[in-house]
């Protein structure tokens, strides 16, 4: 329920309100992609292992999602301003001991802690847009201006954190958020009305233990499998405990009020549909935000910044692409566009693997933006199929659930691509050297780990000039191949998306409206 104020005060309130809002809510995307350019470099400079790296990004994205739901309770109860401060200091301090982190294990720790600010950030913006913006036109054009801040996060990610590593260093890359987050809590978040909602509900305690406890069990194994081997003890017990705990999940969720995830809403075709193409979408999003830098850092030899520009063609994309989208909803079937938007994907990830060291860069570019126009056209849609599918007493619900999954998915991508790009390297690089190089054959292993995290110059150091230039080629073959695979599999969930689009999603008087509220929605 908002504060009544007199309407002097309101229209004071509003814009420094709109700007916070806006600028908090570009920190959650710039936090999620900011750092895929700079992995070589940290783990060059901190001597980080695969899999360090990955939680580096990970992280970030897993505590993003178990906590969204558990915040947006919070801010019913607590007060959204309270929960939007809060969140921008868990944020901020979190930012800043990533940027200061002596060690990777340290980095990993304090980008969960970033990630709980984030979901707080998350969770809490669009309610408050929503107090303080309450005419239907002015509502819109404010949910507009979050839906681009979410874009315009999203492309300045890998650009900014390529151009500021190359710069400065990767420290900044993430000490670039904090005084982002001081303005926004000295100038902004005093402004803001509070607002809250007592009868909201409680804090599922239970569910977010669970689901939590779930989530980092199969990320773990995702990970740490093709360092460990995949029927290795510790991985197998962890994906039983996974196990465990998602049924524990269900069974908690199932039998109790209040429960975080209402699992009735997935009887809903559309719903349920949904957020299984988020899921699918979105791992093509941040496999490739995540390593593509990474493929064109150790293949076409390019810096931190100039990967970060050589994505603009899919990242730009990403952006515009949701807007055009909505236009067209409003005369053509959502369904065909979502269907369309997954099989663009699927294209562009295939073109792509006609790119190699040496290749033709037109050949990445066109691949590259089919991909990014078909992610967006998804991201332009998806949010409004899933949320007019509830009923609307139950929107809320239905969009935190909606976000949480995508956002699982972001987490699924990064330990599924980072498992093939290790796997692949580690099977072909020990083979590839064994033939011209046989005296590095007990070094392969250690050399593969090097190869996987970009770290070349390392991985050549101290070797003769025809020993360094094997390693080189096995190091840029192996990656280069590993891509392709990943590739293949991305252009194969994308067209599994679009069989979903097409089994399950449904025209209803709902989705009528689809492309009027679509170039609103706020898009991760």
């Amino acid at each position: 329920m908002s504060v009544t104020r007199n309407e002097s005060e309101g229209q004071d309130s509003k814009m420094p309100t709109l700007i916070g809002v806006a600028l908090a809510a570009a920190l959650i995307p710039l936090g999620i992609t900011v750092g895929g350019v700079s992995l070589e470099t940290i783990g060059r400079d901190l001597d980080a292992s695969f899999s360090q790296l990955q939680w580096v990004i990970n992280g970030y994205n897993l505590t993003l999602s178990a906590f969204l739901l558990t915040s947006g309770s919070m801010a019913d109860l607590f007060g959204r301003r309270k929960i939007l401060v809060l969140g921008l200091i868990i944020h901020s301090i979190g930012a800043l001991m990533a940027g200061l982190a002596p060690t990777a294990l340290v980095l990993d720790i304090f980008r969960a802690v970033q990630g709980i600010g984030g979901a707080m950030l998350l969770a809490s913006a669009p309610a408050i847009l929503a107090n303080e913006f309450t005419g239907r036109t002015e509502r819109a054009k404010a949910f507009g201006v979050l839906g681009a801040s979410f874009g315009i996060g999203l492309i300045l990610g890998p650009m900014l954190g390529g151009v500021v590593t190359e710069t400065f260093g990767w420290r900044y890359s993430f000490l670039m958020a904090v005084p982002v987050g001081i303005l926004i809590l000295l100038f902004a978040a005093p402004k803001m009305r509070p607002s809250k909602n007592p009868d909201g509900g409680r804090i599922d305690w239970p569910g977010l233990f669970t689901f939590t406890g779930a989530l980092f069990l199969l990320m773990l194994a995702i990970i740490e499998g093709p360092v460990r081997g995949w029927t290795s003890v510790p991985i197998l017990a962890n994906f039983a405990a996974s196990g465990l705990l998602i049924i524990g999940f269900l069974v908690v969720e199932n039998n109790r009020d209040g429960a975080m995830f209402e699992l009735s809403l997935f009887k809903n075709s559309n719903y349920a549909g949904a957020n299984i193409i988020a899921v699918l979408s979105n791992l093509n999003l941040v496999a490739m935000l995540t390593f593509l830098p990474l493929y064109l850092q150790v293949v076409a030899g390019l810096s931190a910044g100039q990967s970060g520009l050589a994505i603009l063609p899919y990242t730009g994309f990403l952006f515009v692409a949701p807007y055009v989208t909505g236009v067209l909803a409003a005369k053509i079937s959502a369904r065909f566009l979502v269907t369309a938007g997954l099989i663009f994907t699927a294209i562009g990830s295939y073109v792509m693997t006609g790119f190699n060291a040496g290749g033709d860069w037109l050949v990445l570019i066109v691949g590259a933006a089919i991909a990014g126009i078909g992610v967006g056209m998804v991201m332009g849609l998806n949010d409004n199929i899933a949320v007019s599918a509830a009923p609307p007493e139950k929107s809320g619900m239905a969009n935190g659930m909606f976000n949480t999954n995508r956002i699982l998915g972001d987490s699924i991508a990064v330990a599924g691509a980072g498992a093939i790009l290790f796997s692949v390297v580690l099977s072909q690089f020990p083979a590839l050297i064994s033939i011209s190089a046989p005296e590095l054959a007990n070094q392969a292993s250690d050399l593969a780990d090097q190869v996987v995290r970009g770290n070349i110059q390392d991985a050549t150091s101290g070797l003769s000039a025809e020993t360094a230039r094997v390693v080189k080629t096995a190091a840029i073959t192996s990656f280069s191949n590993a891509f392709n695979i990943l590739l293949w599999v991305l252009t194969a969930v994308a067209s599994l998306g679009a069989i979903v689009s097409m089994t399950t999603l449904r025209e209803d008087h709902h989705q009528q409206n689809a492309g009027a509220e679509a170039t609103s929605a706020v898009n991760d």
